[in-house]
C-alpha cells in the first residue's frame, strides 16, 4: 500500500520564483521492468502511458522517479531538444552552475531508476500549448497561495496520472486503476497485470495542505 501511494501520490518539489515560456511537456510510461533490467534501446509505447508531467522552461524542479537532484529543463533554440541541467542537492534553487547537463531528443524514449528502485520510461519536448491534461489526477506547484482558485494561472509545474488506465505496478508485478472525484482517488489494485478480476479498493483523499504538491481530479 506504501508503494501505491507513492506511485500515484506523483507530489512533486519545485523550488524556482520565477515563470517562463516555453512549457516542457512529456509523457511517463509504465512497462514493467525494473531498474536492473532497463536496457537500450527504450520504446515508450503508447499502451504503457501512465500519465506526465508539464514544467516551465527554467524552473528549478525535482520530480520524484526522473530526477535525485534540482534540476532544469530548457529547449535548444531550434526546438529539436531539451537540455537537463541538474545541480548539486544543496543548490535548492539552481543557483549556482549545474554538475551535469544531458540532451535529449524531442520525443526520445529515456529511462530513470527512482529511489525506490521503479523503473520509469519517458519522453520530454517543447509544447506550444498549455493546455492541461484532462482525466487525471494533477499534482501541482503553484507560486500562488491561493492554488485552490487560481492554479490554472499560477502553476509551475504539474505532475498527472491517467484515470481509468490500467498501469504496471513494478513491485508487485500486478496493475492497478486510478479513479478520481474532487474530494480524493480510489485506488484498484489487482494481483496480475491486465487489470482483472477481483481488486482490492483503496481510498485516499487529496493532499491540499499547500500550493507545494497541491491534488486535483481534473476531468
Amino acid at each position: 500500500m506504501k508503494i501505491l501511494i507513492l506511485l500515484v501520490s506523483l507530489i512533486s518539489v519545485c523550488l524556482s520564483q520565477t515563470l517562463s515560456q516555453p512549457i516542457i511537456a512529456g509523457g511517463v510510461y509504465r512497462n514493467g521492468e525494473n531498474c536492473g533490467s532497463l536496457e537500450p534501446p527504450y520504446v515508450c509505447s503508447p499502451n504503457s502511458l501512465s500519465g506526465g508531467m508539464m514544467m516551465r522552461e527554467g524552473v528549478c524542479t525535482y520530480f520524484r522517479g526522473l530526477s535525485t537532484l534540482p534540476t532544469t529543463y530548457n529547449s535548444s533554440s531550434d526546438g529539436s531538444s531539451v537540455i537537463v541541467n541538474s545541480y548539486a542537492a544543496a543548490d535548492y534553487y539552481c543557483q549556482d552552475a549545474p554538475i551535469s547537463t544531458q540532451t535529449i531528443g524531442s520525443g526520445d524514449c529515456e529511462a530513470s531508476c527512482s529511489n525506490y528502485q521503479m523503473s520509469y520510461l519517458y519522453n520530454l519536448s517543447p509544447l506550444l500549448s498549455n493546455q492541461v491534461p484532462k482525466n487525471a489526477v494533477l499534482t501541482i506547484k503553484s507560486k500562488s497561495d491561493n492554488c485552490a482558485n487560481d492554479w490554472e494561472t499560477t502553476w509551475e509545474s504539474i505532475e498527472y496520472l491517467n484515470t481509468d488506465t490500467c498501469i504496471v505496478d513494478e513491485e508487485s508485478g500486478g496493475s492497478f486503476k486510478v479513479s478520481c472525484t474532487q474530494s480524493g482517488m480510489t485506488i484498484y489494485s489487482y494481483a496480475a497485470r491486465g487489470c482483472t478480476n477481483n481488486p482490492k479498493v483503496y481510498g485516499i483523499g487529496f493532499y491540499t495542505d499547500s500550493c507545494d504538491g497541491y491534488q486535483i481530479c481534473n476531468v
